[in-house]
């Protein structure tokens, strides 16, 4: 299922033909289905605005000249795609020469696929043992535009349909005026995307979001100026979205099929299909952007976060939730242990807070968590960081849908957050990293993580986290089917954000290197032999810590 287009009205109607122009016949088959075709050069692809108009361009490989269309689509199938242009290659039949040697047209064509690797389809024109690739990847289709590949002397008629079945796209705005801050370099690829995302469009105004730039995508709010709206020049703004082809494509599946039908409409942005688009290597999505609102990383700090928390859970997830299921699926079988040898700086910080990281033993602990089961399995958004998670008056708002997945243990969503808060929560903290630890240490004992959660003072500066906690705990109870789950998973969160991000520096650093004492702490005390760590010690001479329910007298 490919990105889907606006409409039939309006859309590109002309064929590039490479080379000279073909026998009336074949214009007439394309005529059919109302496109027009039309010679091209290889002058003409060097020419933008000459590409506009194309909804295809076809390259045929003559017997006589096999090689004569060879360089060109290695120059030219990046532009056109990113144009939002279908590349159709015909590939002249293996011809037999002397004896029984036969030479393979297909072989060069396939040498440009194996070295640059673009999205290709009609596969099966080739040998396996020219492209080397697997029986299901053969098979599999990848969403338009892409490189489709016919054998020389398929219908005329198939070929066109072919075309117009995936070629539904309006044409890019040729007018459109792109406002972007200097330091963010957008090439050709970038412009061509937002060109035919804004096809409409008469000037687009980019503004970075906040928390641009962490998962290598360029994230935008954007002003858009219609050409002709009903209402006006000036919609709602709208959130853009650039990034890895496939990552994108990704993202949108999981808007279409996994946010729109089960998250509430006003709890999760909408995409709007027709500014979506797929190009070369890249892709963009735009959607409604959600005004008025902040992250719960920036809520939670200034206290205010504890009931976003339960909505988040209670009512913007709960759609995913209740189709959970009890499943003997071992935590280790749909977590993995993360590796740790990338971060070495980190893990001998570890050490000097007291930890011993010894990973074989710490993987080993996580291991013996197989077998607490059943485990409670089900979808879940697989990156909940508290940035993406958006609080507007008492609604929590989830965007970034790229990570989600289906079959997996809900508790690690819930201990994600925790994480994240833990983690990024503090970043604008003053505090010196020890003087933090020793304050949030005693949240990570094993055993309280099965009662109510320790509580601060709140004079305290971690005082607004164990409000959070709190909140996250109660939910993370309700998840687990054994003693032990949620333990378990919380460790390998901190584990992974510990092994996360390697050339971040300073406190961040440091604090990431905490996660690994703490992790181990947990895992020590659920799976272990309940050894001191030097992290408990660490905590001597806290501000005053004290189970819920006691006093700090008792």
């Amino acid at each position: 299922m490919g990105i889907p287009r606006a409409s039939a009205t309006g859309t590109r109607n002309l064929i590039g033909w490479f080379g000279t122009l073909p026998e009336q016949k074949i214009v007439d088959s394309f005529k059919r289905w109302g496109f027009l075709i039309q010679a091209y050069t290889e002058a003409d692809l060097q020419v933008p605005a000459q590409l506009f108009a194309l909804s295809a361009m076809v390259f045929v490989q003559s017997p006589e000249k096999p090689s004569r269309v060879v360089m060109p689509l290695a120059n030219y199938w990046q532009l056109l795609l990113d144009h939002g242009i279908q590349v159709v290659v015909l590939v002249a039949a293996a011809h037999r020469t002397k004896g029984k040697e036969v030479t393979s047209f297909a072989a060069p064509l396939a040498t440009v696929l194996r070295n640059q690797r673009f999205p290709a389809a009609g596969l099966s024109v080739f040998k396996d043992d020219e492209i080397k690739i697997s029986r299901e990847d053969r098979g599999s289709e990848p969403a338009p535009p892409h490189v489709r590949f016919f054998t020389l002397g398929t219908s005329w008629n198939w070929v066109a349909k072919s075309i117009a079945a995936a070629s539904q796209e309006l044409a890019p705005s040729t007018p459109l005026e792109i406002f972007c801050p200097k330091h963010f370099q957008l090439d050709g690829a970038h412009k061509a995307l937002l060109r035919r995302a804004f096809f409409d469009c008469a000037t687009v105004h980019l503004a970075p979001m906040d928390e641009e730039g962490k998962s290598g995508a360029l994230v935008f709010r954007a002003y858009a100026d219609l050409v002709e709206g009903l209402l006006g020049r000036w919609p709602q703004p709208y959130f853009v979205k650039i990034a890895v082809r496939n990552k994108i494509y990704t993202e949108y599946q999981n808007y279409t099929n996994v946010v729109d039908p089960y998250v509430p409409f006003h709890l999760g942005p909408r995409l709007i299909p027709e500014r979506c688009h797929l190009g070369a290597k890249l892709g963009i999505i735009v959607g409604d952007f959600v005004e008025r609102a902040e992250s719960l990383r920036e809520c939670a700090n200034r206290g205010r976060a504890a009931p976003m928390i339960a909505a988040l859970f209670h009512t913007t997830l709960h759609g995913w939730y209740r189709s959970a299921s009890e499943k003997d699926a071992p935590l280790p079988d749909r977590l993995k242990f993360p590796r740790l040898d990338g971060i070495p700086k980190r893990l001998r910080h570890a050490r000097r807070m007291g930890a011993r990281m010894d990973v074989p033993a710490l993987n080993a602990m996580f291991q013996s968590s197989a077998s607490l089961l059943p485990v409670l399995i089900g979808p879940i958004h697989g990156d909940l960081h508290a940035s993406n998670i958006l609080v507007r008056s008492h609604d929590a708002i989830v965007i970034d849908f790229c990570a989600h997945r289906d079959e997996m243990p809900i508790l690690y969503d819930i201990a994600c957050l925790e994480v994240s808060l833990l983690i990024d929560g503090f970043a604008s903290d003053d505090r010196k990293v020890l003087h933090w630890l020793k304050s949030v240490a005693p949240l990570y004992r094993g055993a309280l993580l099965e009662t109510a959660c320790a509580t601060v003072h709140p004079k305290d500066a971690s005082a607004w986290f164990f409000s959070c906690v709190t909140q996250i705990r109660l939910f993370a109870r309700d998840m687990q089917r054994r003693r032990g789950q949620y333990a378990a998973t919380l460790a390998m969160a901190l584990l992974w954000k510990a092994s996360k991000d390697p050339t971040l520096k300073g406190k961040q650093s440091i604090r990431r290197a905490a996660a690994c004492v703490l992790a181990e702490r947990l895992l020590n005390d659920t799976f272990g032999k309940s050894e001191a760590l030097s992290a408990e010690s660490g905590a001597r001479g806290e501000p005053e810590h004290h189970p819920a329910g006691k006093s700090a007298a008792a």
